[in-house]
């Protein structure tokens, strides 16, 4: 009879564990390598990453061959999840690849304009970018304001910066991060964080910087006038790290393939704003004529803040929003005529909306220069720097201040600069807090909607020194 084959005998090296099998793989990452050599030389690695056994004191970092131990902690003070944006938001592509592309190149720069001219909105933009492009590779920081306290308390911007970073200011340099500063404005006090962090920034170190910055601070004083918070700029931008209002065009264009780009929508963008944030400010969502849309960006000349506060009026103003609601569509002359006719009630309207944040206040225009400055301004619809060589040093001074807090900008025009207002209604506007001080007739202007097409008229350009008014 034939015996079964023989079982292998239970010994207990054939019933040890494999190794391999019970190995025990995890994926390591750290922040910035602070590997430092001979010659200035700094690691670039801005993100330590392997895939370590459960012993890591050895681990090397696959992407520079340092050790993991050389590496900073991940920061848990960056960006790593994009903003949500309002619905009626446009992208702004064009805008968010140069502010991109310009800070790879120069390592800083800044945005300025007057408050609620999408500033913010475009910051977010650009984070949102910025994940896209690099996700954990490079981090992103953002900082809101720079309070005087809180910096004197760290003490000091450095230990401040590196309490909100996670990275010590004087390591900020060499670290290839993003730091996004909105109101930026508010820095100015800190001589210390311009002289040691932002002059020193650029071409060769690995930081980039944005910061975006109002002209000066509404409800917090003004440049020039009332209690003067924030000073000015403490250094110099060249032509290409500033972005402006309105499209600027440098003697750099003639080099470098850098687009003109501003704050100021385009007549594509505006129409796209007008037409989703009517659907979502105003209930029963109105019909609006492309007319109406164009002559809303006519209007605002693309100013952001100002054309949805326009766009809302068609819900504040009861002739229309009765249109609104009996779903008639809503065109340009049946605005115009509206609000035309009932002009006190409009510029009530606006004083309450978020542009108006922008523009000066009664307190600033009681000043007699100042006063004689924007009569001359709204007359003439701008200044001309030309005109300047026969004023009053009074006066060149006023128009210096005006030009700082944005109430005025300036724009190439006729082989001159042109300081101009940021839109017509900005001009009427400032037209009719004249009249709460004065009421001469002589600079009384009319409603500036029927006749809209005079806005396209402004040929744009970056603002000049204003050497002439100092």
């Amino acid at each position: 009879m034939a015996m079964p084959p023989s079982l292998p005998s239970q010994s207990p090296a054939l019933t040890t564990p494999s190794p391999i099998r019970n190995q025990r793989n995890i994926l390591v990452t750290m922040g910035l390598c602070m590997v430092q050599g001979k010659n200035d030389y700094r690691c670039r690695c801005s993100f330590g990453s392997c895939v370590s056994d459960l012993d890591v004191t050895g681990a090397i970092c696959h992407n520079c061959w340092h050790p993991m131990s050389s590496h900073r902690d991940y920061s848990t003070h960056a960006i790593t999840r994009r903003y949500d944006l309002e619905h009626f938001t446009n992208p702004r592509a064009d805008l968010v690849d140069e502010l991109i592309a310009r800070v790879h190149d120069y390592h800083i720069i800044r945005v300025i304009g007057p408050p609620a001219s999408g500033k913010t909105t475009l910051m977010k933009l650009m984070v949102n970018k910025l994940l896209e492009m690099n996700g954990p590779t490079k981090s992103i920081h953002v900082l809101t304001g720079w309070d005087k306290q809180e910096v004197c308390g760290a003490p000091g911007w450095a230990r401040y910066l590196g309490q909100k970073t996670g990275v010590h200011g004087e390591e900020w340099l060499s670290n290839p991060a993003y730091l996004l500063l909105d109101e930026a404005q508010q820095t100015y006090w800190d001589s210390g964080l311009w002289a040691s962090f932002f002059k020193s920034a650029g071409p060769g170190w690995s930081v980039f910087i944005v910061l975006f910055m109002s002209y000066g601070s509404p409800g917090e004083g003004l440049e020039g006038f009332e209690s003067e918070l924030y000073s000015s700029v403490p250094m110099h931008f060249g032509p290409d790290q500033e972005i402006f209002l309105r499209l600027e065009k440098s003697i750099s264009d003639l080099y470098l393939a850098q687009k003109p780009v501003g704050l100021l929508l385009d007549e594509n963008e505006a129409m796209h704003v007008v037409t989703r944030y009517a659907s979502a400010a105003i209930q029963p969502s109105p019909s609006l004529t492309p007319d109406l849309k164009k002559g809303l960006f006519l209007t605002s000349s693309g100013h952001v803040g100002l054309l949805t506060s326009l766009t809302h009026v068609l819900h504040d103003v009861p002739e229309l929003y009765d249109l609104v609601q009996r779903g008639v569509s809503i065109d340009w002359p049946t605005t115009s005529k509206i609000l035309s006719s009932q002009p006190r009630k409009f510029f009530d309207l606006l004083s309450g909306y978020p542009f108006s944040k922008g523009l000066p206040t009664l307190n600033s225009l009681r000043d007699p220069v100042t006063f004689q400055v924007f009569k001359t301004a709204i007359a003439h619809d701008g200044i001309y720097k030309a005109s300047l060589r026969t004023g009053s040093k009074e006066f060149k001074y006023a128009l210096r201040d005006i030009w700082r807090n944005g109430w005025l900008h300036a724009v190439e025009s006729k082989w001159d600069i042109r300081y101009i207002f940021a839109s017509q209604i900005h001009r009427w506007f400032c037209q009719c807090l004249l009249t709460k001080i004065s009421s001469e007739s002589d600079i009384a202007i009319p409603l500036p909607l029927a006749a809209v097409e005079a806005t396209t008229n402004l040929q744009p350009h970056h603002p000049p020194d204003m050497q002439a008014a100092q």
